[in-house]
């Protein structure tokens, strides 16, 4: 787990993403995650298209997903809003907080403010929304 974040997951968190990614599985999903690059391209047309209200939360640190991704996203999906904070790839354990307010107000109507370019300071904090 070295290298995917500065949160120790409890034992049985670990023991459930080893068994949810058996055999080949983590291996298979991380070729398809570093695949966006080269698949987001044919998704690029379409995007624009979907209205369906989209929240996107991503770590700046993450060394498999990176930001570039989510922000490919964010620009294309008319009714999106990114927060960028500041983790690895584990966002909901590291910053368990920030990632359960921002759910929260998603869920409670956060989704019906539209598209939402927040400004991400150095320290993960969102502001300007």
């Amino acid at each position: 787990m070295e290298g995917m974040g500065s949160a120790t997951p409890a034992d049985d968190v670990i023991a459930d993403y080893i068994e949810s990614n058996s055999g080949d599985r983590f291996a298979e999903s991380t070729r398809y995650v570093r695949s966006y690059p080269e698949q987001l391209p044919i998704l690029r047309d379409r995007l624009p298209q979907i209205l369906t209200p989209v929240q996107i939360i991503t770590g700046r640190r993450d060394p498999l997903v990176p930001v570039g991704n989510a922000e490919y996203l964010h620009v294309r999906l008319p009714n999106s809003r990114l927060a960028v904070l500041d983790t690895g790839h584990f966002v909901w354990e590291e910053a368990a907080e920030q990632y359960a307010s921002l759910i929260i107000e998603w869920v409670i109507g956060g989704y019906l403010a539209g598209s939402i370019k927040p400004v991400v300071a150095a320290d993960g904090v969102r502001t300007g929304s």
